[in-house]
C-alpha cells in the first residue's frame, strides 16, 4: 500500500530512553551504529520526543536526519501511541525524493495504532509472566529456607530423653527433718539424750 525500500521499526526504552530497533528489512551491514540512537536525536528521535509524525521530502535537507542508507532521499515517520503515550516509531525510507505525502502518512499512521497496541499487549504479558515467575521462585525459597535452617528442626525423642532433669534444691527444713527421720529409724541417739541416761556418780 506504501511504496518504500527500507523500512525500520523502534521502541523507546522508559528506562535508558534508547530507540531499540526490534526489526528492520532493507538496510545494509554496518549500519548498526545509524541506529543507535536517543529520544530526540535524529527524525526518528524528534518524532519519538514530540509525539507528531513528520515527512521529509529531502534529507539532505533536513540536519536532522541520521544516515543509515547512502540511497535514501525521502522518509516518512509516525509514532507509535498508546494512550497518549508514545512507545515507539514506524519508519519508512526511499530512494526517490519526495516519495511521500499525506495520504501514505494516514495509511502509515493506521498501521502504526495497530502495532502500538499489539507491542503493548506483547509487552504487559511478558511483564506478567517476569513477575510471576519471581513470585514462584521466592515461594520456593521460603518453602526451603525452614528446612535448612538447623534451628527450626525439631530435636530427636532419644535427645530429649538424655537431657539432665534441674534439680530442685531442697530447703533446710527438709534437710533437717530426714536426718531426723533417719536417725530414728537406725535406733541411734542424740548426745543429749545419752546425757540423761547416765547414772549419776
Amino acid at each position: 500500500m506504501v511504496d518504500f525500500d527500507a523500512v525500520a521499526i523502534y521502541l523507546v526504552n522508559r528506562h535508558t530512553l534508547a530507540l531499540e530497533l526490534v526489526h528492520e528489512i532493507g538496510y545494509p551491514e554496518g549500519s548498526e551504529e545509524a541506529f543507535e540512537v536517543q529520544v530526540g536525536q535524529g527524525i526518528v528521535g524528534w518524532v519519538a520526543k514530540t509525539g507528531e509524525p513528520v515527512i521529509v521530502p529531502d534529507v539532505a535537507q533536513d540536519s536532522r536526519y541520521v544516515e543509515a542508507r547512502t540511497d535514501t532521499r525521502s522518509e516518512l515517520a509516525a509514532p507509535l501511541t498508546v494512550e497518549g503515550r508514545t512507545i515507539g516509531v514506524f519508519n519508512l525510507e526511499s530512494d526517490l525524493e519526495d516519495a511521500y505525502h499525506e495520504g501514505h502518512l494516514e495509511i502509515l499512521r493506521g498501521f502504526a495504532a495497530q502495532a502500538a497496541v499489539a507491542v503493548e499487549r506483547a509487552q504487559l504479558t511478558r511483564e506478567l509472566l517476569d513477575q510471576r515467575r519471581l513470585e514462584k521462585e521466592l515461594a520456593i525459597a521460603r518453602d526451603i529456607q525452614p528446612r535448612s535452617c538447623p534451628s527450626s528442626r525439631p530435636r530427636s525423642r532419644a535427645s530429649r530423653s538424655r537431657a539432665p532433669r534441674a534439680r530442685t534444691p531442697r530447703s533446710a527444713a527438709t534437710i533437717t527433718t530426714s536426718s531426723a527421720s533417719r536417725t530414728r529409724a537406725s535406733g541411734s541417739q542424740s548426745p543429749t539424750s545419752r546425757a540423761r541416761a547416765s547414772p549419776r556418780r
